[in-house]
Order: C-alpha cells, then sequence, then structure tokens
C-alpha cells in the first residue's frame, strides 16, 4: 500500500479516508495507484472525487441531523471536524462524503463550501496541471499533502491531490 492509500485509508488530509467509489464502480475501473504513473493518462487524468469540505456554525449540530434526521454515519475528526459517511454502495467502510469543519460567521449565512477534493494516481503531473490552471486564470498553491489548490473562476475552491 502506498503512502498515499494509507493516509486515504486513516482518514487523514482534506480527503478524510473517501473511497469515493462504488463496489460497481471499483469493478469497472483500476484503482488510480495501478495505473502506470509513466502513461499520459496517469499523469493528467484529474481522477476522482475524493469528497466535499463544508464550514458551518455548529459542527455537532449539523452531524447530529445528518445522523438523527438522515441516517449517516459520522465521526469526530481532528480540530472539531466531522466526517460524514456514506455506506451502502461504497463497501462496508464506506466513504467520507463530507467533511463538516467550524466557522466562524453569522449562522444566518449558511454553510461555506469550503473545497471540493479530487484524487489522483501516483505520479500525477502536478506541474503540468498548476501550468493550465495558471494559463486558464487560476492562482494554485501547493497544499500540505503535495497537492494544488486553486478556484475556478466563479470561486469554487478545488483541491488536488
Amino acid at each position: 500500500m502506498s503512502e498515499r492509500q494509507d493516509r486515504l485509508s486513516n482518514g487523514v488530509g482534506p480527503s478524510g479516508g473517501k473511497d469515493p467509489l462504488s463496489n460497481r464502480e471499483h469493478a469497472m475501473l483500476a484503482p488510480m495507484d495501478s495505473m502506470d504513473a509513466s502513461t499520459d493518462v496517469a499523469r493528467e487524468r484529474l481522477g476522482r472525487l475524493a469528497g466535499v469540505t463544508v464550514g458551518v456554525p455548529d459542527p455537532a449540530a449539523t452531524a447530529a441531523f445528518l445522523a438523527d434526521g438522515i441516517g449517516f454515519t459520522t465521526v469526530p475528526l481532528d480540530d472539531g471536524e466531522i466526517a460524514v459517511r456514506c455506506e451502502g454502495d461504497y463497501g462496508p467502510r464506506g466513504q467520507t462524503a463530507v467533511t463538516l469543519r467550524p466557522r466562524e460567521g453569522d449562522p444566518a449565512d449558511g454553510p461555506e463550501l469550503l473545497a471540493v477534493t479530487f484524487e489522483v494516481a501516483g505520479g500525477y503531473d502536478f506541474d503540468a496541471l498548476a501550468a493550465r490552471a495558471s494559463a486558464a486564470g487560476a492562482d494554485p498553491r501547493p497544499t500540505a499533502a503535495g497537492g494544488l489548490a486553486f478556484a475556478e473562476p466563479a470561486g469554487c475552491p478545488l483541491v488536488v491531490e
């Protein structure tokens, strides 16, 4: 298992241990890390949605609603964050689809989209992504996990790791 796979499976980082594919999708697609990183496809393919991070005034209250009112499994993380997990088609260990993060501000402002995170194969060409994103008007910044973060033109924050 690669270090990145171990990080994902242990729920560390923005991707929070998510496995964004259903069992059916796993049967159709090769794992991202099994792709030959020397191919153009592996070096340029953005990969899979790894999850969404949302800022809310009271993560515990939001998590309680999602757990009690809808039936999601929630798992407390570090720094007051809470993982909202999907199960069923995602397999027995599920996937953290949403991470709730505490945010300050007026609760009437509603939730704040903090990041849409995509998972890529090992050997992904982040330099080429940075060049493409910059040419398209974005300002890519490195992430602590070795990926890139930037906003698309409407301001949606994207993370690629």
